[in-house]
Parts: structure tokens; sequence; C-alpha cells
């Protein structure tokens, strides 16, 4: 949380500012104003102008979005003030870059200075070479000029190219037609001589020129494109505009090119994508010097933005389109060939035990009711969930999974029901696990290990069959199956307050056990047959011989980690077997089930308190003394655990632990 932070320096302050402004974003303006009371509290009577600039971005934030206009733009043009004069060119960036994002979302937008931050925050972006950030700058630049109409000050007589662009754009397809249109316009818009839009060609990566508007006569074009290809070589190689005011004056800029022509002023900008130069806008004009200025300069930049990313859209619609039919196709192919792995005909499980669980996933399949899978670890459950999904309606969608015990709290939610992009600063949107499993099932693996707080989302998503992303925005309505899956008791964890028991009724609906591979120890011999046919087509070798000495150990160990050790043992009596034959290896012997002994003479009292506090002191160590987890791994609560802690006189490890905590 952001609460309880104490500033007491100027990265404090820094970070209680960092802080406040992500609570602006959130729109917890009393949180937002309790970090700049702190920040102003600390800084009042020390020099420390680093730090003041950062909180007096804090007030300005704050001031814009609540709407107080006057006051935020005050405050606004003291921060940036006070960034220029420290230096600190990419905080002033990135603090005119914030400023533009809330006008653009505020109703007072229009008499905000969100224009004049835009193109104080790409250009210096640009002097600071971070094309990420300036492609940001400029396609707000884009989106604020498409809401406002282009004044005077902007393009010259009052006429919108971004607007214009904006509708050919949408009404366009063609390249080779949107960028003849496009540059017609800006040639025409910026009353320039000539226009040459040129493209980085898809073999040599060298600019090519592909659209040439005005123009001049056949003996001097060639030069003319010389210079063009020389202009935008110059322009990539800074990875900044360029704008010659005067060429006959500018030593840099005078070439036999432009003397030939009698080029007097020159405007050229990149074209990015991704942080790479897929092209460049070229206009000049041999009439007048200062035909273009910055104002020119940063609209050309704006349209360069959007030609770049239409251009890119319209390159790689035709490729895309192939690959994603190529890809469907393949996929297609791919889940029918899954399909046929698993059906239940290819499940390994001969023994009555296995066949009535078969039976009742025969049934299951051919609904979409949601089904809980319970049993030991190891025992095949998402082996089973996978049979029910492919062997269903829904096998051509798709089949998700995430293990709701391995994932962090903080994370959970985000990974099942998505995040919105810009919920913080560098957070990108993504879609959530049921939003990747519409159609298709999704499988919640280890789910009675979910926190409390992500199981009253998860009930409302299975009941209402929509979800909403973290961040907010409209409900998403989405078709998906659920197949749950614990080696807990969830009854019992119910039971403890640990599991919702609204959750536990929408989850088991078709309860399913599977029983531990003790209890079915007639499938041992086939599934030691098929593993070791898989590791010998791994390890390119003929499939071995299972000796009867082999096979009478494997059924003679009771497989405390089921399925997965037996799996896990055979493999490693291959990798230590040369031969074409298997058999016990002494150091490789499975686990033999043992018996603890018993002191004789000893009360049941004190065997089962001895056995108990041996039990938790075993659970401590494997968890570093993190008494959560040992309680966890016990099957029972904290608070419960303390209380044995107390009763044996361990309480010295809670203690331990609270100091490895404190020390990470």
């Amino acid at each position: 949380g952001i609460h309880g932070i104490i500033v007491g320096s100027v990265a404090g302050v820094v970070r209680a500012s960092i802080l406040g402004r992500a609570a602006v974003r959130r729109r917890e303006f009393d949180a937002a104003a309790t970090r700049l009371a702190e920040c102003e509290a600390w800084i009042e009577g020390r020099t420390v102008p680093y730090a003041a600039a950062h909180a007096t971005q804090l007030r300005a934030e704050l001031m814009l979005a609540q709407g107080r206009v006057e006051e935020g733009q005050s405050h606004a043009g003291r921060a940036l003030a006070a960034f220029a004069a420290l230096p600190a060119p990419a905080d002033r960036a990135r603090a005119a870059l914030e400023f533009a994002r809330i006008g653009l979302a505020s109703a007072a937008g229009a008499t905000l200075h969100v224009e004049q931050w835009l193109q104080d925050a790409a250009g210096l972006f640009e002097r600071l070479g971070d094309h990420g950030n300036r492609e940001r700058a400029l396609a707000l630049a884009v989106e604020w000029l498409r809401r406002q109409r282009v004044t005077a000050s902007v393009s010259h007589g009052g006429r919108g190219l971004i607007e214009s662009v904006s509708r050919l754009l949408d009404s366009l397809s063609d390249l080779r037609e949107l960028s003849q249109r496009a540059m017609e316009m800006a040639v025409d818009q910026l009353d320039a001589e000539r226009g040459v839009l040129l493209l980085a060609d898809a073999q040599t990566g060298q600019l090519v020129p592909v659209v040439e508007r005005g123009g001049v006569d056949g003996a001097t074009r060639d030069r003319a494109m010389s210079y063009s290809r020389q202009a935008v070589e110059r322009v990539a190689r800074s990875g900044g505009s360029l704008l010659i005011q005067d060429a006959p004056s500018d030593a840099e800029a005078m070439s036999d090119s432009v003397a030939d022509l009698g080029l007097r002023s020159i405007v050229c900008v990149p074209m990015y994508v991704a942080g790479r130069v897929v092209g460049a806008v070229y206009l000049d004009d041999s009439r007048r010097s200062d035909a273009f200025s910055d104002a020119d300069r940063g609209l050309l930049e704006g349209f360069a933005h959007l030609m770049a990313v239409a251009i890119e859209k319209s390159r790689g619609h035709e490729e895309v389109h192939r690959a994603n039919e190529l890809l469907v196709g393949e996929n297609l192919a791919l889940r029918r060939e899954v399909g046929v792995r698993f059906q239940p005909k290819n499940f390994i499980g001969t023994s009555s035990a296995m066949q009535q669980v078969l039976a009742v996933v025969e049934r299951a399949a051919q609904t979409s009711t949601t089904v809980l899978l319970t049993g030991e670890n190891g025992t095949g459950k998402e082996m089973v969930a996978r049979i029910l999904h492919h062997s269903g309606k829904r096998r051509l969608g798709s089949f998700v999974t995430v293990n709701c015990g391995a994932i962090p709290e903080t994370l959970l939610e985000s990974e099942l029901f998505g995040i919105l992009p810009n919920v913080a600063t560098g957070v990108r949107g993504r879609d959530g696990r049921f939003v990747q499993a519409d159609g298709g099932t999704l499988f919640l693996d280890e789910v009675g290990d979910m926190p409390l707080a992500q199981q009253v989302a998860l009930l409302s998503a299975i009941a209402n069959r929509e979800i909403t992303p973290v961040g907010g925005g409209p409900p998403v309505q989405v078709d998906v199956r659920i197949i749950a899956a614990s080696n807990r008791d969830l009854r019992r964890r119910v039971e403890e307050g640990a599991f919702r028991e609204d959750l536990y009724y929408r989850l088991n609906v078709i309860p399913l056990e599977i029983p531990p591979l003790r209890d079915r120890k007639a499938d041992i011999p086939a599934l030691a047959r098929f593993f070791a046919a898989h590791f010998a087509q791994q390890q390119e070798r003929e499939a071995p011989e299972l000796t009867a000495e082999f096979l009478a150990a494997l059924m003679q160990s009771d497989w405390p980690g089921n399925v997965r050790e037996l799996q896990n043992y055979v493999e490693r009596v291959m990798a230590m077997t040369p031969g074409n034959t298997l058999a016990p290896l002494p150091e490789a012997r499975p686990a033999q089930p043992g018996r603890p002994r018993l002191e004789r003479g000893r009360k049941l009292a004190e065997l089962v308190a001895d056995l108990e506090r041996r039990a938790i002191q075993e659970a401590l160590d494997r968890c570093e003394g993190n008494q959560t987890l040992a309680a966890r791994e016990l099957g029972t609560t904290e608070q419960s655990l303390r209380y044995r802690l107390q009763k044996y006189g361990m309480a010295g490890r809670r203690q331990s632990s609270r100091i490895r905590k404190n020390r990470r």
C-alpha cells in the first residue's frame, strides 16, 4: 500500500510524489493530497530544488485532474521551469507528457496548454534519443489534433491536415493510393513546392522514394531524388527531424543538388514504428526562405506518425492474412491430433478403481458442466481434465491452465481477468485466462490454495459468465467451461474458513476423485511399460524389456508421489541401465512403505504428541520457519499451528521466522 511511508530525504519525496501521482491516476484524490502534504512539509525550510520540482508536479497533476484549470496550469508551468533550471530534461519531458495526458482526459482540456506540452515532450524525447516516448507524445498529439480544429498557428490557413489524413486512413486500404493522396495533402496544406515519401526497402533496409508530389523536370529529377536520400540519411543518423529555413546560408545543408535546384527551405521528419525507422517525409521549397516553421515541423511529425502506423499495417496485412490462414489450419490439425491422444480409451487405467473414474469421465465429457477433480498430487488430475476437454463438444476450443497456488496473490486477479492498458505507468493491457479460454475450457489447478479475496471475483465470474478486467471498463461476456482440481479436502477448508462455501458448491457440480496409485496397483505394469517406451524414444534406443524382478519391485512400493514418482523412477533406471533389459538397481530402488518405530511402555497420548511435534518441526524446517507455508503443508490453519507451537514449547520458531522475514 501507499500509506505509512515517512518522507525523510530527497529520495523519499520523489518516491512519495510518484505514489501520489499514481493515486491521481486512480482518482484517489485524498490519498494524493496526503502524499503532497508529506512532501511539502519536509521541503519547507530546505533548499532542495529537485524534490521541490517533483512536489510541484504532483500538485499540478492533482489540480488538473480535479478540474482546477488555472491553478493546475500555473503549477504545471512552474514544475517544467523548475526541471528546466536543474537541468533535468528527462524529468521535464515525462512531466510534460503526463500533463498532456491529464489534459486530454479533462473536460476543460481545450483551455489547457496540451499542444505545447506535447510539442515540448516530443522535442525533448527526440534530443534524448528516447524514440519510444517520442512516439507516445506524437500519438497523443495526433489524438489532440483530431479533437481540436487545427488553428492558423499550427497550419497555414486553418487547414486540418491531421483531420483530413485521419479520414483518409479510415476510407482507404490500398497502400499506393493512400500514400499518394496523403502526400498530396501534406504538400498542398503546408504550401510546399515538392514532397517525397520514402520507405525502408524490405530486403536492404535502405530508404527509397516511393511517392513524389510536385516535382521537377526530368533533367534534374535524378539529382532531386539523390538529395532527398541524402537528407533522409542525415535524419536517420541523428534520430530526429531536420528543419533548414535558409539553405544557402547553412554550410552543412549546401550541396551541388541544393545549388542546382536552388532550394531555400527543407523540412524532413523520420517515420518511426516500435523504435525503428520505417521511412521519412521530405518537403522542400525553392521560392522562399523560412517556408516552414517549427510549428510546421511539429505538424509534419504528427502526420509522419499517422502514416508510419498506417503503412506498417498495410504492409503486413496481406502477410498476416496468409500466416493467419496457415496457423488456423495447423492449429485445427494439432488440436485434432491432441484430441486423439486425450481419449478415454488411450488412458492407462485397467484397474477397477480407474475404470469407475473413466466411466464418469465419459459421461461428463458430453456436457459443459463444471467438474471438481480431487486427489493426491501426481495422480493425473490434469490428464483427466484434458480428456474431459478433448472428448467433448469444446475440443476445438482452447484448453487453458491456471495454477492458482503458484501465482502471487497480487497478480492472480489480473492473470484470470486481464488488465487494461495504462492502469499504472508502463503497464500494458492483456487478456486474462478467462478470455483466452472463451469457447473452450479453463482448468483451475490447486484451486484450494486460492486466496479468499480472489475467490469472490471467481465466484462472480462463474455465476454471471462475465469478467471485468483490472482497471475497470465494461464487463466482458465469456463462454467457458470450468474444471477445477485440488489435492486438499475442500470440505474441510470450508469448515476452517479458508474456502468460500458458495464457491465450493459452484465447483462441486460433478465431483470426481482420482484414486492414488497404491489403490490401483494393477495399473503399475502398464504405466511402467508406457514410460519405458516413451523415454526409449527420447533417448533414441529400443524399448527395453521389464524383468519380473523389476515389476515386482514396482508393485511392492506404495508410491507416495503416485504416477509422477513412478515416471521419475523409470526414467532414472533407464538412464542408469545401458542394456535392453531393466532390472531394479540397489541405489535406485523405489521407496518402500515404512512404519514408525514406537517405544514400548509409553502412553498413547505421549506417542501422538511426539509424532505431532516431529511433524511440525519437519514442516517448519522445510518451509524455513515460515508458519503460513508450514500450516498449509500440514493441512491446518496458522492459528492452530501457533497453538501447538506454544503447547509444545516451540514458540521460539515464531520469533525466528519474524526475524527472517524482516531481513528479507
